[in-house]
């Protein structure tokens, strides 16, 4: 444990020069200080140390793809590992940046920062900051060929403040240079112009370890043109060429080096070695020592194209392109002290396959990382994997459109969740389910929010004329309610800021509404005009119930007896003014969709059918709901809807024409009329049914 020991004893001598310079190294108050944890990245060390200041309640990962997205040119994203909700949050473009293939990192202004290959005024890529806050992307930088292009790889934020990285062309050689971004002056500096003799081309990125001095590999160049390492001295701006790498030891490595806890340099190289499948190997800085330490094979995986990573348990962990039981790579573990490589999963195309990039370790202990193909789609899948039970987990199949696609070169980065994100998970059930978006969300879209489901999201249309449509768009909105089926019993999760209040628009009938953030009694609801008269609240499991509370994430059926508004919020009214007056009813609300979608995006009922009225006892309006199902080929039937008082005579007709199949409603004002029981006939093709209704006035 001495070697543990004298690693944090270094992290913690240098946290000491940090402190009282928080504007040169700290985290900036004025985004980060309302972070539930707080993480202060030392990738000067090659690690992450985490310090915790109150109870972890999600891990916020977040990554881009290289490609997909509507443009096809790659996406920004967050992965909640708690709820498992997957957030599509900005989709590149060939105009601000496209393409990326390295990683993202936060520097300490609170932003991520990345690099994109391609894109940008000149199309040779570009550095851009992400405002997760805001949602934001700001295009700062456009490469071009004099100061680097087409980078492969990220950035870090050095001890000086200053973010730190390399372009793979470019520069005087054409061969890539290393740059040094200001992040508080966003001024870019060419400060190396890489060489095929001193090191060309490069894929990985840059660590600062312990004493201070940046490590990289390059893939091409030096005495073997088959890459090198080397070292760069910020503070002399000093590039030195350490070892030249070789078909014997290892060649062409396309990751980055990472500082172990012993202080000793670990990294892979894609090729090379005893089977020229590449080499784990080690660097010892103190002696200029390169020492391969294992040779890959393709029975334990082969041609590694990202880097290492160490676990809170010691041991490296890394994953490789190819080779395995399967021929699609592995992910494996490497004990430093023992020098023994274990396969520990063989990837395959369900599960994720051909993997391009590294593993991370998130706050839960789990690791987490990207295949490049696999998956329900072919276009590679997240994974999660649990090195304690050795368990491997694929959590999202990535859709090439709607979420992004092909991974290249890129691990996924953890990021402290904002105080005021909310992450709510909703239990669905098999088939029908009455749900609601509870928080504000940057994509709206239900394939986005909810996808696995089998149905498109439906709404019922009662402010103008009743009947369920989809979703126009696909597009869900926060405070209605809406039927998606399921094709199993699941759990569901959103992500996003919380809503406190939402004033929710009804019409006279049956509404479907939605929910917000936190559980609101019913019994706490007010309405504009105060004190309007309603149903009870029903929820739906597998058949209809009434609830006492509106929960986060679920829909709700409520019958009101006049337009308006209910007004949603977490804070408790103590008056009674303005409150709904709730009346029970044993009538229940309309069933679910029963029928597919058709062309015009409307659903079927399956039978004729006339519903009770509602409210009823009314006064003065009350609603009628009928439903009509396709018959036969014809495209409409007749309709005629009438009302009678209790001698027969007809009072009024409500409806007398042709319609389309599909519900139907209609408001019967009869505040002309004296009180009395009248009843309400139905008579559509050759479907005829009759109820009773009771004004009382």
């Amino acid at each position: 444990m001495t070697y543990i020991t004298h690693y944090l004893h270094s992290i913690f001598s240098l946290l000491k020069k940090i402190n009282g310079h928080s504007n040169e190294y700290g985290l900036k108050k004025k985004k980060l200080d309302h972070h539930r944890f707080l993480i202060l990245s030392s990738f000067f060390f090659g690690i992450k140390l985490l310090l915790t200041c109150c109870p972890i309640f999600a891990q916020n990962l977040w990554g881009v793809t290289t490609f997909g997205g509507s443009t096809g040119k790659g996406v920004i994203f967050s992965y909640n590992a708690t709820t498992g909700t997957y957030t599509k949050k900005i989709v590149l473009s060939v105009l601000e940046g496209a393409n990326p293939y390295g990683s993202l990192m936060q520097a300490n202004d609170g932003n991520l920062y990345g690099l994109t290959a391609l894109g940008g005024a000149n199309n040779s890529g570009t550095l851009f900051a992400y405002d997760m806050f805001t949602n934001t992307y700001t295009k700062k930088i456009d490469l071009n060929t004099v100061n680097g292009i087409d980078p492969q790889g990220s950035m870090i934020q050095a001890s000086n403040g200053k973010l730190y990285g390399m372009t793979n062309n470019g520069g005087i050689n054409n061969v890539g240079v290393l740059f040094e971004y200001d992040i508080s002056t966003n001024t870019y500096t060419k400060k190396i112009d890489l060489s095929i003799a001193d090191g060309a081309y490069t894929y990985g990125s840059l660590i600062q370890a312990l004493n201070g001095k940046l490590y990289g590999l390059t893939i091409q160049g030096g005495a073997n043109n088959e890459g090198v390492l080397f070292e760069y001295d910020i503070s002399s701006n000093t590039y030195t060429k350490r070892i030249d790498l070789s078909n014997t030891d290892g060649k062409y490595p396309y990751g980055s080096l990472i500082q172990a806890g012993n202080g000793k340099l670990y990294g892979l190289t894609q090729a090379g070695g005893t089977d020229n499948g590449g080499v784990l190997f080690e660097y010892d800085i103190l002696t200029n020592t390169y020492t391969k330490k294992v040779d890959f094979t393709n029975a334990n995986g082969s041609s590694p194209f990202g880097s290492l990573i160490q676990a809170s348990n010691g041991k490296l962990y890394g994953l490789t392109y190819v080779g395995g039981a399967n021929n699609d790579g592995v992910l494996f573990e490497y004990d430093i002290s023992t020098n023994i490589f274990t396969k520990k999963i063989d990837c395959n195309s369900i599960e994720g396959e051909l993997p391009y990039g590294s593993l991370m370790q998130a706050s839960n202990g789990k690791l987490y990382g990207l295949m490049n193909n696999g998956g329900a789609n072919n276009v590679g899948v997240l994974f999660e994997y649990d090195f304690l039970t050795n368990t491997y987990t694929k959590k999202i199949d990535l859709r090439e459109t709607e979420d992004g696609a092909y991974p290249y070169f890129t691990n996924l980065i953890e990021v402290a969740p904002d105080s005021l994100s909310w992450n709510i998970s909703v239990s669905l059930n098999k088939q029908w389910n009455l749900v609601s978006v509870p928080v504000t969300v940057g994509d709206y879209h239900s394939t986005v929010l909810f996808r696995t489901a089998t149905s498109n999201p439906f709404l019922f249309n009662i402010c103008s004329g009743g009947g369920y449509s989809s979703a126009p768009s696909g597009e869900i909105e926060n405070g209605k309610g809406y039927w998606i089926k399921f094709p199993s019993s699941q759990t569901v999760g959103f992500t996003g800021s919380d809503i406190t209040n939402h004033e929710i628009t009804v019409c006279p009938g049956w509404n479907l509404i939605g929910s917000i953030s936190s559980p609101v009694p019913v019994a706490s609801i007010t309405s504009n005009p105060p004190g309007m008269q309603t149903s009870e609240f029903y929820g739906y499991n597998h058949g209809y119930s009434t609830s006492a509370t509106i929960e986060p994430g679920k829909g709700y059926w409520v019958n009101a007896n006049q337009a308006g508004t209910l007004t949603l919020t977490s804070t408790v009214a103590k008056a009674s003014t303005g409150k709904i007056h709730i009346v029970s009813t044993s009538e229940l609300p309309p069933p679910p969709p029963n029928a597919e979608v058709n062309t015009d995006y409307s659903t079927i009922p399956s039978e004729f059918a006339l519903s009770k009225n509602y409210p009823n006892p009314f006064n003065p309006t009350t609603t009628i709901s009928y439903q009509i199902p396709e018959v036969g080929t014809r495209l409409a039937v007749s309709v005629n809807l009438k009302i009678y008082n209790m001698l027969g005579e007809e009072v009024t007709t409500l409806v007398n024409e042709l319609q389309d199949a599909g519900y139907k409603s209609v408001i019967w004002d009869a505040s002309k009329m004296p009180s009395g029981v009248y009843t309400y006939r139905l008579i559509a093709g050759e479907y005829t049914a009759t109820k009773k209704l009771l004004l009382m006035k």
